[in-house]
């Protein structure tokens, strides 16, 4: 009985142990997991605009001159257009470089614009003296014309050849003359024994030849040299500047004789405009032609409104007579004659041709 019942036991253990293996294997197997995604890869970075070159614009004159408060009007436009690939940065007050100095950080490259009368850079060239042969030109609208035309005959490959620049913006600031205050200078004889603040040497010669004596000084220290009475008056500045910069106070007396031609320009480094894309020289270009027109309108009918308020604040102009002037001219001429000689028949001509057309 007993061994009965174990056989059937075990008979009944195979049984079960059977219909596992078989459910077991004929069971779904159970599904493989699905592969991960790979994450995508984060964006990369948006490349950083390119940094604008800066174009540094010396400039002597002081920051509340009136040219200057143009030319960063100019330099406002010219930024806005060129969409951050180029800005223009003034730098008034000789912070950069002084008038004298322009040419030599010009070709240096340590500065790539620069606004100077090129009358002040005869130390480098004194075929730049030209501009202030006594009584070349007869007003300031021959002296404008004159700028143009020896630009385009002389100073132009000088610039470019010798200095590695090149004018973009070129103007008359008005004609320098006798402005005094000690005494009125009528006559030729009103000369003898002044001292006398002069900017270059083709006015030193000048004034030699008149019979008075020249005291070379820079721009800004011939005003003070007059208030302090250490010279007598001044040939080195024009009735505009002295309104300008209210030297009336010590400067009572201007005599309008159209006596040395001015100038005012703006250059380039040439390194400097050829890297330029050809639609940035354009803009360049277009908004320093509106700079020099805006500036000789204004300083054209600044020249007039000067000479109305110096007489109203009480300096005594006495504009000088075509037959005076001309005695004058008579007692100088030896300077434009040595001048020729210095530098050689051939550019003698070219200035002579462009006075006598500008005159005309």
């Amino acid at each position: 009985m007993k061994m009965r019942f174990n056989l059937g036991l075990a008979v009944f253990l195979g049984i079960m142990l059977l219909s596992s293996f078989v459910v077991g294997g004929c069971a779904e197997p159970a599904p493989t997991p699905a592969p991960v995604p790979t994450p995508a890869p984060a964006p990369a970075p948006p490349e950083p605009p390119p940094k604008p070159v800066t174009l540094r614009l010396a400039s002597a004159l002081p920051p509340v001159d009136i040219v200057v408060g143009k030319l960063q009007e100019m330099a406002d436009r010219f930024n806005a257009r060129t969409n951050g690939q180029y800005i223009i940065e003034v730098h008034a007050g000789g912070s950069l470089c002084s008038m004298e100095e322009t040419f030599d950080m010009l070709r240096a490259g340590a500065i790539d614009m620069a606004e100077s009368p090129i009358e002040y850079q005869t130390g480098d060239d004194v075929r730049f003296a030209a501009v202030t042969l006594p009584f070349l030109v007869d007003s300031l609208e021959a002296n404008i014309e004159f700028l143009r035309l020896i630009n385009e005959s002389l100073f132009d490959d000088i610039i470019a050849e010798k200095f590695n620049a090149m004018p973009v913006i070129v103007l008359s600031t008005g004609i320098h003359t006798y402005c005094g205050a000690t005494k009125p200078v009528e006559t030729l004889e009103d000369w003898s024994g002044l001292l006398v603040w002069v900017a270059n040497a083709a006015e030193a010669d000048t004034v030699e030849a008149l019979d008075a004596a020249p005291v070379p000084l820079p721009f800004f220290e011939g005003y003070p040299a007059i208030e302090k009475g250490i010279v007598d008056a001044g040939v080195g500045v024009n009735p505009t500047g002295v309104w300008n910069f209210h030297w009336y106070e010590a400067i009572r007396y201007i005599t309008v004789a159209n006596m040395f031609a001015t100038s005012g320009y703006v250059y380039i480094n040439l390194d400097v405009y050829d890297a330029m894309p050809g639609d940035i020289q354009d803009i360049l270009l277009e908004e320093c032609q509106w700079c020099e027109n805006e500036l000789q309108e204004y300083l054209t009918q600044y020249a007039e409104d000067a000479l109305v308020g110096l007489e109203d604040a009480g300096v005594e102009v006495y504009y000088l007579p075509e037959a005076e002037r001309a005695r004058w001219i008579e007692a100088s001429q030896s300077v434009i004659d040595d001048f020729f000689a210095q530098i050689g028949e051939a550019d003698a001509q070219k200035i002579l041709d462009a006075a006598e057309e500008a005159n005309q």
